[in-house]
């Protein structure tokens, strides 16, 4: 007698405790993905690259930044850089 309450307890601890889990793993899957931290960065200035292309070098709060526009486009005023 004493086995099968023994029993039917640690049954009930497992199939509660399974329980708890799969409910946890479904409220991770739940949340929104994290966005990255963005930053605003200022043009500084531009150089001609190559192959029909200019760089365009920006001022951000974690350092200096460029990017790579055609010849033929301005370089942003601004930029988004993600960290």
């Amino acid at each position: 007698m004493k086995i099968s309450v023994l029993l039917a307890a640690l049954t009930l601890t497992l199939v509660m405790g399974l329980s708890m889990s799969l409910r946890f793993a479904q409220e991770e899957e739940q949340k929104p993905p994290r966005k990255p931290d963005t930053e605003i960065c200022s043009w500084v200035s531009e150089r001609d690259g190559r192959f029909g292309n200019k760089i365009c070098f920006y001022d951000c709060p974690s350092g200096e930044v460029a990017i790579t526009v055609k010849d033929s486009q301005v370089c942003p005023s601004t930029i988004r850089h993600e960290r």
